[in-house]
């Protein structure tokens, strides 16, 4: 998997280190594996992962790790529910055209947009990835999302509720 087109964009240091190791996880023409992936192996951005299992013959996306910082940007943890539960019909929709483009294209996605709460709002860059089981089925979403803020300013937006996810740019990596 080659990310070579996202390293033209100034892009953020933390979706960097995620794009390399997704690269030397994969192969130059393969997607990673999920079996490979080793969170503590980008330590930098841990707390805003989030691993999405695609919930084959349903339509449907679970989030199976979230990190700390996710569940600040969603409004609450979300780790275990699908898609099709927040209840939020804005970030829903935004969330799902992507999503959807990644396991459909099975190439990864880098987005530039912000979280949007009223008032307020905070850039982000986000790093969409496919990764594979064994017999090379898309089955998870590896993702991040990383705000333009540091993590401890980040802390004041707990508790506001789900951040509508406005989409600025869209590259589709590889």
């Amino acid at each position: 998997m080659q990310f070579a087109s996202l390293f033209e964009f100034e892009i953020n240091a933390g979706i960097a280190e995620l794009a390399k190791y997704c690269a030397e996880i994969s192969g130059p023409a393969d997607l990673p594996r999920r079996s490979r992936f080793r969170p503590s192996r980008v330590a930098s951005v841990i707390t805003y992962l989030f691993l999405i299992d695609v919930v084959a013959g349903e339509n449907d996306y679970r989030f199976d790790l979230l990190g700390s910082n996710m569940a600040i940007l969603f409004g609450e943890d979300v780790a275990g529910k699908r898609l099709s539960e927040l209840g939020d019909k804005r970030l829903y929709d935004e969330l799902r055209k992507t999503y959807d483009q990644v396991v459909t294209t099975g190439r990864p996605l880098y987005v530039r947009g912000r979280y949007e709460w009223p008032e307020m709002s905070i850039e982000i860059e986000r790093l969409l990835v496919p990764m594979t089981d064994e017999t090379g089925n898309v089955t998870t979403i590896l993702g991040a999302a990383i705000p333009d803020i540091p993590a401890d300013t980040l802390l004041i937006f707990a508790g506001y509720g789900p951040a509508r996810l406005v989409i600025d740019e869209v590259l589709s990596a590889q």
